[in-house]
């Protein structure tokens, strides 16, 4: 019988360095987590998990992605 694969791919986006204020640009992270997307889509992934930084390196609390 036939063996099944696991195949991991690991995908990394820059997000480039905190602004003046210390912070992280969301609209920069909303780009780099779309790329990440769009590139799983393209190889058609089956399931994609993503590790994003914490919602106050944006300036924000949790709740306001959600």
């Amino acid at each position: 019988a036939g063996k099944s694969k696991n195949i991991t791919h690991l995908c990394f986006a820059g997000i480039g360095s905190k602004g003046s204020d210390k912070k992280f640009s969301l609209e920069t992270m909303r780009r780099a987590v779309g790329s990440v997307i769009k590139y799983g889509f393209s190889k058609k992934f089956e399931t994609m998990a993503l590790a994003l930084p914490e919602a106050s390196d944006f300036g924000v609390e949790v709740s306001y992605f959600i």
